[in-house]
């Protein structure tokens, strides 16, 4: 019989059916061990798309265009007021106004030649001599205008206008020869436009023109009688650029 002191020695044999020790948070894994530890770990970084600004369709500009476009413009005066003109036994003053301006546009400034053709016809009476009687006028006027303001999306401008005029008066009566003499005179005109297509602008105008003409209806050319009138016009213009 064994001593009860060896029989205290011996260590019990472990049953297959015990559970095995939990690891333990700290353990270290061994080589060649794969595994990610949840104890202590950092969540992962989050990834985001960088935010882009849009862009604006049409960048706007605080000045003006600087392109440089022909125009022709097309103007339509339907109202004239007499300021001074002509002397108590001539014809009632008149204010030719060119009708179309061809020409260039380069940023705020624009060149151009006024185009215009008057004709009067009387059959008698009025502020002329007894008698059928025609007058007509052909008109050159060299043409600078300025935009003084321009909106931001280029769509609205007032301009200033100026121009010399040269006319050729054709005056027949009658009964007795025509006769054929100059003109000159000035223009100046405050207008505004807006642009209903990239390609038209409508827009109006107004301001006094000048006209310094002698004619003879009595078909004499000695000492012609000298007339000048200053009117206020106001016109309708459309123009067409490219």
């Amino acid at each position: 019989m064994a001593p009860a002191a060896a029989q205290d020695a011996v260590p019990p044999a472990s049953s297959s059916t015990d559970p095995p020790a939990p690891p333990s948070a700290h353990a270290v894994p061994s080589e060649g061990a794969v595994g990610v530890s949840l104890v202590g770990s950092s969540p992962a970084p989050r990834v985001t798309s960088p935010t882009t600004r849009p862009e604006p369709s049409e960048p706007y500009s605080d000045t003006p265009t600087s392109g440089t476009s022909f125009r022709a413009g097309f103007k339509l005066p339907f109202a004239t007021a007499a300021l001074v003109g002509g002397n108590a036994a001539g014809p009632d003053p008149f204010a030719p106004v060119p009708q179309l301006v061809l020409g260039f546009q380069t940023g705020i400034f624009g060149l151009g030649a006024g185009i215009g053709f008057t004709r009067f016809g009387y059959s008698g009476g009025g502020g002329f001599s007894v008698g059928g009687q025609s007058i007509t006028e052909l008109l050159l006027a060299p043409t600078v205008t300025v935009d003084a303001f321009q909106s931001r999306d280029h769509k609205v401008a007032f301009y200033l206008l100026g121009a010399p005029v040269f006319g050729v008066i054709i005056a027949d009566q009658t009964g007795n020869s025509g006769s054929t003499n100059s003109d000159l005179g000035f223009q100046f005109a405050l207008g505004a436009n807006y642009a209903l297509h990239d390609n038209f602008r409508l827009g109006m105008e107004v301001g006094p023109i000048g006209h310094f003409y002698s004619y003879n209806l009595q078909g004499s050319s000695n000492n012609p009688p000298t007339y000048s009138t200053v009117s206020l016009y106001t016109a309708l213009v459309g123009t067409f650029a490219k």
